[in-house]
């Protein structure tokens, strides 16, 4: 089976090779916008999975030069999130709720992954928001804020998180019902979670961790909801696309012939994850319709070049959206300059995964970890497209960098190790 599909991309590559051109695609995200998706340009669907399986997402890394070291989220489709002013871990069990309905609901930021809602009130460094690093032992962030989660049934969760990083990297997100009834805790350990953005926890009446998102190298768009400034509440729920961390994303409007249009070079792109968003479309007289003479670029992970038209919208009853996508550039050189063209499969990998590799004449392929080390090279001979296969058995669980060069050039991806 695995030689079955191997064969099938070798195939694929060499026709891109020849007559790289733009596919139709649709991406559903279920009656009611049931599910999220997160979607690869290269690979499509990476994973569906239900919208309301979970509350919040904590960052599924300590790494202080991550964008994302201590980002927690939370699921609006749950209900709101607040702080509880004046409440402290000491007086958890008596923290005061009165007058709730009232309190402004805390919301992630639309822009980035970095600032979830309970990051919304952090001064900084060392206030993260929900916690205070401990700057004398340098062991983790302790809790220092109380929240509750009113759901969308009226019931609510009080809780409060605490990161540990040693011994082992782990979140503790304590609970309780507001009578102090149903307490527990629910202990996240993020190597569980290595190379994906979150991992996830449920609370309520049936609390659980959840696994729920693809590893972070496999996507670049998620279609789901969102709240945004661009639209007063109680309407500021959208539905749209946001990007993955390291994908960059740039609007064109006014283009003459959108078919045609392919100049990439001179669009301004930005990191802010809903930069292609949710006003790509329009609902008017009873439909929606798409917004005219309009161009999206998407540069992924690995500095490959997209350029994307939205052709249609469903709506919520069955939350499809069509597009047509093309790749201009391949990993940060032009089509035809590129010395070297590689897919990795699987991936993620578990004891090896193969690479398709053309043009290689004295190619040198190398495995690089994320702080730079080599972890593996080999060489590469003739100019055949041809299978490469590399051992992964005997690395760590994580993400890792792979470098090919030939002729002077040089083309990357991003790979991860999951056994």
């Amino acid at each position: 089976m695995k030689r079955t599909i191997f064969t099938a991309i070798l195939a694929t590559l060499a026709i891109q090779q020849a007559n790289a051109q733009a596919v139709l695609d649709t991406v559903s995200m279920g009656a009611g916008y049931a599910n999220n998706v997160w979607y690869s340009l290269d690979n499509d669907n990476q994973a569906e999975v239900s919208a309301t399986n979970w509350d919040l997402g904590l960052a599924a890394t300590i790494n202080p030069s991550s964008p994302l070291v201590a980002s927690i989220i939370f699921n609006l489709k749950s209900g709101n999130v607040y702080e509880i002013g004046g409440a402290t871990i000491a007086n958890f069990a008596t923290a005061d709720t009165t007058g709730l309905s009232t309190w402004t609901p805390l919301d992630n930021d639309e822009t980035n992954w970095a600032n979830g809602a309970l990051n919304t009130m952090a001064d900084g460094h060392p206030d993260y928001g929900w916690g205070i690093y401990d700057g004398v032992s340098h062991s983790g962030i302790a809790a220092d804020r109380v929240f509750v989660i009113k759901y969308t049934d009226n019931t609510c969760v009080k809780f409060y998180v605490d990161l540990a990083f040693l011994p082992i990297a782990k979140y503790t997100v304590t609970f309780a019902n507001l009578d102090n009834t149903g307490q527990g805790t629910q202990t996240m350990l993020l190597a569980d979670y290595a190379g994906r953005n979150f991992g996830y926890v449920k609370l309520g009446a049936a609390p659980a961790l959840v696994s729920r998102e693809p590893s972070s190298a496999s996507w670049d768009l998620l279609f789901t909801q969102y709240k945004t400034t661009a639209v007063p509440a109680p309407f500021n729920t959208v539905t749209g696309i946001l990007h993955n961390v390291g994908v960059e994303s740039a609007k064109v409007i006014d283009v003459d012939n959108t078919a045609t249009y392919e100049d990439w070079q001179s669009a301004t792109f930005a990191e802010e994850i809903n930069t292609i968003g949710y006003n790509w479309k329009a609902f008017e007289n009873n439909i929606y319709t798409m917004a005219p003479n309009t161009v999206y670029f998407v540069k992924d992970q690995t500095g490959d070049i997209w350029k994307i038209i939205f052709t249609g919208f469903t709506g919520a009853s069955e939350g499809k959206t069509m597009f047509s996508k093309e790749k201009l550039e391949t990993l940060g050189l032009s089509e035809g300059e590129a010395a070297v063209f590689t897919a990795a499969f699987p991936n993620p990998a578990n004891t090896s995964f193969s690479m398709a590799v053309s043009n290689g004449e004295n190619a040198e392929i190398r495995v690089y970890n994320l702080l730079g080390a080599l972890c593996y090279e080999t060489a590469v001979s003739g100019n055949q497209l041809q299978e490469v296969q590399i051992p992964v058995a005997d690395l760590n669980n994580g993400l890792y960098q792979v470098v090919c060069t030939s002729n002077g050039k040089s083309v990357a991806q991003k790979i991860v190790v999951q056994h």
